[in-house]
Order: structure tokens, then C-alpha cells, then sequence
């Protein structure tokens, strides 16, 4: 029986102690005052032992994402390096693939219009023959 109501108050403490901490984080300092004296004194410093663990756990993530922000702005450096150096090799690749197509297509053109008067050469002389050929075929 009197196990039991030894629970209860440790229950009602850690309850009050809950209340405690949500009354100063919104700044009612009245009924904290009210409320302390229920409290017992090593669940108290237990609570202030975890709330100063606490603010070192955010202290470190801050760190932590800090750390990896500047990772991160690092590694977008390199890449937007990286990436305007193949930008520029990728310009010099393409201005040297568009010189050789005009090659290309200058050579083309030259040899089309040899091959253009190499018929125009032996279209006329044959048709020159022919007509010579006709001329003695009818004598």
C-alpha cells in the first residue's frame, strides 16, 4: 500500500516536473515558483543534466550541418569548375568538328565539280566519235 503511494507521488512529481519545464519555456516564472517545492531535488538535477546534454547535442548538430553545408558549397565549387572547364574543351571540339566538316564539304564540292568536268570532257569526245562513226557508216 504504501509502495503504491510512493508511485503515485513519483508519478505526480515527474508530472509537475513536466509542467515544470513546459512553464519555462514559455516564461511563466509564477507557477514554477509554485510548483518547486514538490519537485525532488535529484530528479531536478537530473533534468538539468539532460537539458545542458541536449543543448550540447544541438550545439553539435549546428556544427554538424555547418560542416556539411561548407562540404556541399565545396563540392558544388568543383563541379561548377569542372563543368565550365568541359564546357570550354566541349566549344574547342565543336570548332574544330565544324572546321573539319568545312573541309569536308570544300573537298566535296571539288571533287564533285572534277568529276562534273571529267563528264563534261568524255560526254563530247564521244559524242564527237559517234558522229564520226555515223559519218563513215553512211559513206
Amino acid at each position: 500500500m504504501l509502495e503504491d503511494i510512493h508511485k503515485g507521488r513519483e508519478r505526480a512529481n515527474t508530472r509537475r516536473l513536466r509542467h515544470i519545464n513546459s512553464t519555462v519555456i514559455h516564461g511563466q516564472n509564477s507557477k514554477v515558483n509554485q510548483r518547486e517545492e514538490l519537485v525532488l531535488k535529484t530528479t531536478r538535477m537530473v533534468c538539468e543534466k539532460q537539458w545542458k546534454q541536449n543543448k550540447q547535442c544541438k550545439i553539435q548538430r549546428q556544427n554538424e550541418k555547418r560542416q556539411q553545408l561548407t562540404q556541399n558549397n565545396a563540392w558544388i565549387r568543383t563541379i561548377q569548375k569542372g563543368s565550365s572547364t568541359w564546357q570550354k574543351y566541349q566549344q574547342k571540339v565543336k570548332s574544330k568538328h565544324n572546321q573539319l566538316r568545312e573541309l569536308q564539304l570544300i573537298r566535296k564540292d571539288k571533287n564533285q565539280e572534277k568529276k562534273q568536268k571529267g563528264r563534261q570532257q568524255s560526254t563530247t569526245p564521244n559524242f564527237i566519235e559517234t558522229l564520226g562513226m555515223q559519218e563513215q557508216r553512211n559513206k
